[in-house]
């Protein structure tokens, strides 16, 4: 919280939305405070997968770049950080001038 400057950035494209989603339901597990994701209990992960309702987090917007809507792909793509989308988040990465951010785990 202390570290330094708040920063902020558009997100414009569909791709670089959903890199957002995932880097940050994947936070708590980078920082050691969880194991798997749907484990924190203040992020919206668990709503996304249908496991609780926080009543503010609007699921379908996110769902729908899913084919039908899926939750498990949405998972799927949760969990993989694997090879096909390493180019991806490294171009979103660039596009905030924070390549570290964005290595995938």
């Amino acid at each position: 919280m202390f570290e330094g400057r708040y920063k902020s950035c558009l997100v414009k494209e569909d791709s670089y939305f959903l890199q957002t989603s995932r880097y940050i339901h994947l936070n708590p597990v980078e920082a050691g405070m969880v194991k798997y994701p749907e484990e924190y209990r203040w992020s919206s992960y668990r709503t996304m997968i249908g496991l609780s309702d926080d009543k503010i987090t609007m699921v379908s917007k996110t769902l729908a770049y899913f084919k039908n809507n899926s939750v498990m792909r949405y998972r799927e793509f949760v969990a993989d950080t694997g090879h096909k989308y390493i180019m991806q988040e490294q171009k979103d990465g660039r596009m905030i001038e924070d390549d570290a951010m964005w290595l995938p785990w």
